[in-house]
């Protein structure tokens, strides 16, 4: 029997606001809470679970369980509202079986993303009409788009399907959950985004029973379908990794088509690392241009050191994604010349994380070199006022001695006559006041010299 099969999948990161965002990064982690709201292996998505247990990339995610992820109101959407060239229903070719949406969590970068996984069975005469492209359409309604639109809120003016828009709202309600229970950070769901145009759709294609020619059509009308959908046309050319493998990393599409089925888990986590890490890194650069901002606004030392303190947090961030990085492409062995090299700089991740490296340590540099001069500058101010104060002191204490030397005329001595038991004549008491004062400025001199030459 002949048959071909589609499994869209469509990666999604949660955004937060800039407040928001940095209490949640500068919290501290209870693992053995968050584990409470994670899912078992058994319910992991198929591709993860299988490059999990190989090679114990991901053993920092967890997947935390939706529960409203049933086919039945997506059924209903896609016989109803989202049709390909406004007319072609894909609800009768939709596996129930394959519709799945994941929360996954990454622990040690405070990380969560929403994946949606859909599956659609065709026979050979069915799928024709999918593969049409009208390269006149204005507002595109073909497959690719179709579906896209189903998941994406691509502008405000945009409605994903009711059956997305309730798992947003599910895993907004879960993300609080963890949030407050385990790290004690209170966010509002309302402030948990997913930024429009966010979600890129990679279609995984097999089949049974094709010839030869038949596969080549098929291979030949996805491509051009792909190529047709994107809004930038000519954005890259397929790689042609055998004579049944064709990889197409393109711009917001990515179609893989393979003969044989026990390859179609080879190339998924591929393509979420390299979503994974574009978003992350976007988001780590997003966080340094605030950063920047703030300390242009308010350079006092009290934020000069808060800021400090949180430039360690992200340099611990962004190394942590470069070791994850490079353990990943260590795992994928030959595959990462074959296919992670050739399609990593059409989206300049790994200059994004050499760039992103390089400027966070800059940018501790520049905020302990500020604190530093920020620091010199009170210092001598208070060094000032210091100076200041001893003038003051100074002057007090001539006041006061001039004030001493006011009382010894002859009415007051014979007043105080037991003064001058200490001195047998009043003028010797008189050179005593006199020269009191030079004898403890040279004695203070005397002591400056003895310890600076010391």
């Amino acid at each position: 029997m002949k048959q071909v099969y589609l499994k869209f999948y469509c990666v999604q990161p949660i955004s937060f606001r800039r407040d928001d965002l940095r209490r949640i990064i500068l919290s501290k982690a209870n693992i053995g809470t968050v584990k409470k709201f994670a899912a078992n292996d058994a319910t992991m998505p198929k591709w993860l679970k299988r490059f999990h247990n190989l090679y114990r990339i991901f053993s920092s995610f967890f997947i935390i369980p939706l529960d409203n992820v049933a086919s039945g109101p997506l059924i209903a959407q896609l016989e109803e509202q989202f049709l390909v060239d406004g007319k072609l229903a894909l609800a009768p070719h939709l596996m129930p079986s394959e519709v799945n949406a994941y929360l996954i969590y990454d622990f040690r970068l405070m990380y969560f993303n929403l994946i949606y996984e859909l599956g659609f069975e065709f026979s050979w005469e069915t799928i024709a009409p999918f593969l049409h492209v009208n390269p006149e359409a204005t507002v595109k309604l073909d497959l690719y788009n179709t579906v896209r639109s189903l998941l994406v809120k691509e502008t405000d003016a945009s409605v994903p399907a009711a059956w997305t828009i309730a798992i947003q709202n599910t895993v907004r309600e879960k993300i609080h959950g963890i949030l407050k229970t385990a790290y004690h950070c209170e966010c509002e769901p309302q402030a948990m985004r997913i930024l429009n145009n966010t979600g890129n759709i990679t279609i995984v294609i097999t089949q049974t029973g094709l010839s030869d020619e038949q596969y080549h059509d098929l291979t030949t009308g996805f491509i051009a379908l792909n190529n047709a959908a994107e809004r930038l046309r000519d954005y890259s050319e397929p790689l042609y990794l055998s004579d049944d493998q064709i990889y197409h990393f393109n711009g917001r599409f990515h179609t893989i088509v393979m003969k044989d089925p026990i390859d179609r888990y080879r190339y998924i986590p591929i393509q979420f690392h390299i979503q994974f890490m574009w978003f992350y890194l976007n988001r780590i650069n997003e966080i340094m241009e605030r950063l920047n901002n703030e300390i242009i606004g308010d350079d006092t030392l009290k934020n000069l050191e808060f800021q400090n303190r949180f430039i360690d947090v992200v340099i611990h961030k962004v190394e942590i994604l470069s070791l994850h990085n490079a353990n990943f492409k260590t795992a994928i062995e030959a595959d990462n010349e074959r296919v992670y090299k050739q399609i990593s700089p059409k989206w300049n991740v790994e200059q994004l994380l050499r760039t992103s490296n390089r400027y966070v340590a800059f940018f501790k540099d520049y905020l302990q070199r500020m604190y530093s001069r920020k620091t010199s500058q009170t210092e001598q101010r208070q060094n000032i006022i210091l100076a200041f104060i001893s003038i003051l002191q100074l002057v007090a204490l001539i006041s006061v001695w001039n004030d001493y030397l006011s009382l010894l005329n002859q009415d007051n001595i014979d007043k105080a006559n037991e003064l001058l038991v200490l001195f047998s004549r009043f003028e010797y008491l008189r050179i005593f006041n006199i020269l009191s004062p030079l004898l403890i400025l040279f004695l203070i001199a005397g002591v400056f010299l003895y310890f600076r030459k010391k």
